[in-house]
């Protein structure tokens, strides 16, 4: 079992990080699916104030389906790209048996958000996961992550717990995808002293990775998908 398999039941927060395109929305929707059960309340707090697009906010009528709270940016959803937080995010800080996922927007621009709760959220033993999809720009290189990685724990003002692994090429993605970006992501977790908490894709690219990879598996839905691939 992964470290984050293991975390996302023991945990109460958990945080997702990283640069653009990492996967950050479709990772917190699925998290955040998997810990809501009626006798345990769950809540989503989309944090992104930067990218317009890809909003976890998107995806409300589901997870409140699911009974998943939502909590967007007061702009969400509209034509509006105002980074404007609601105060019922110190909400979540008062139910001790609710399980919070927090979606955080891109880069270090989008962790400054973070700031500001950072004691309420250490004081909660918030986990926080670095997201890295190596197929997209900055994000392929240990240099680039390195990079990346101390700018968002410094505007975060929070040390990563854990690399999740979603390199992924979306529709064209295969097991090569997951296999060809790992050794990248162990030289990084060597040179961090953080783990490799999981390595998440669909579900039926399991059976196709090495063991060293296949055991740290998390498999995902996808939601997330860009009007213009309707």
């Amino acid at each position: 079992m992964s470290i984050f398999t293991d975390s996302l039941y023991t945990s109460r927060v958990h945080i997702f990080v990283g640069n653009y395109g990492s996967g950050k929305t479709e990772l917190s929707l699925n998290a955040a699916l998997r810990v809501s059960a009626p006798d345990r309340p769950a809540a989503l707090i989309d944090l992104d104030i930067v990218n317009p697009y890809f909003r976890s906010a998107e995806q409300e009528e589901r997870l409140t389906a699911a009974g998943v709270r939502v909590i967007a940016p007061v702009f969400a959803r509209t034509a509006l790209d105002i980074p404007a937080l609601p105060p019922q995010i110190l909400s979540v800080f008062d139910d001790p048996r609710e399980r919070v996922i927090i979606d955080v927007g891109g880069d270090d621009t989008g962790a400054a958000a973070l700031g500001q709760f950072a004691h309420r959220l250490r004081d909660a033993k918030a986990r926080l996961w670095y997201v890295i999809n190596a197929c997209r720009p900055l994000s392929s290189g240990v240099s680039s992550n390195l990079d990346l990685m101390a700018r968002i724990a410094a505007r975060a003002r929070l040390r990563p717990d854990g690399l999740i692994h979603n390199t992924n090429l979306g529709d064209d993605s295969d097991a090569q995808t997951i296999i060809g970006a790992h050794p990248m992501l162990e030289s990084l977790s060597c040179e961090t002293g953080v783990p490799i908490a999981a390595v998440t894709g669909e579900a039926a690219l399991k059976p196709l990775l090495p063991a060293r990879i296949a055991e740290l598996f998390w498999p995902i839905e996808r939601f997330m998908r860009p009007e213009f691939f309707d």
